[in-house]
């Protein structure tokens, strides 16, 4: 799959293709999340004894800024936000937007997805293509976001990621945002790898 426009991107504070953190802090920690290109679902249940996706919104909804800027087709758009919680502590929140019509093609298991996690699916159906992430290390969500949210999350910038998906030439975006309990699920191990990344 094409990665996104990085023309598409010049509206976009911060963006980059390359991790770059200046004013995240400890920014190794976050880079290794970042840019893990497996599963995050997986390598947070790996270190919980207890993981749950929460659905915080399912419906038609309006474009965000990022994905304005990175998706072309006509909407409407369908849109579903979760939280992912690691022993009750939220530590992911993500929003995946499709074409309405596409949940009567080849989206159309997002309708029943209910609470289980989307990143299963994604690592498990072939036919699903992932564009090259885009990086957004102090991310912002947006207001309607906060209201749904509340009062798990704030306004304070966080790490996220963007990308888009395909399957079946149908587009969709998925948008993961990195939060600070991700920390207290982090193994020794974690800080161990960490440690010895090679610097970008």
């Amino acid at each position: 799959m094409r990665p996104a426009s990085k023309l598409a991107l010049l509206g976009c504070k911060g963006a980059s293709y390359k991790p770059s953190y200046k004013g995240v802090g400890h920014s190794n920690f976050w880079r290794d999340w970042l840019t893990h290109t497996f599963s995050l679902t997986a390598r947070i249940k790996s270190r919980c004894s207890h993981f749950e996706v929460r659905v915080l919104f399912e419906g038609q909804d309006d474009l965000c800024h990022v994905e304005r800027l990175l998706l072309r087709d006509q909407g409407p758009w369908r849109a579903r936000e979760v939280l992912l919680l690691a022993d009750g502590r939220p530590v992911v929140w993500a929003r995946t937007v499709v074409p309405s019509r596409s949940l009567r093609g080849p989206w159309f298991f997002l309708r029943g997805l209910g609470s289980r996690p989307l990143g299963a699916r994604l690592f498990a159906d072939p036919l699903i293509e992932r564009s090259q992430f885009v990086f957004l290390p102090r991310y912002r969500l947006p207001q309607k976001v906060l209201v749904r949210t509340a009062p798990a999350l704030r306004s304070d910038p966080y790490p996220a990621r963007v990308a888009r998906l395909r399957r079946k030439l149908a587009p969709a975006m998925l948008t993961e945002v990195l939060l600070p309990g991700l920390r207290e699920i982090s193994s020794d191990l974690d800080f161990d790898q960490i440690n010895q990344a090679k610097a970008y």
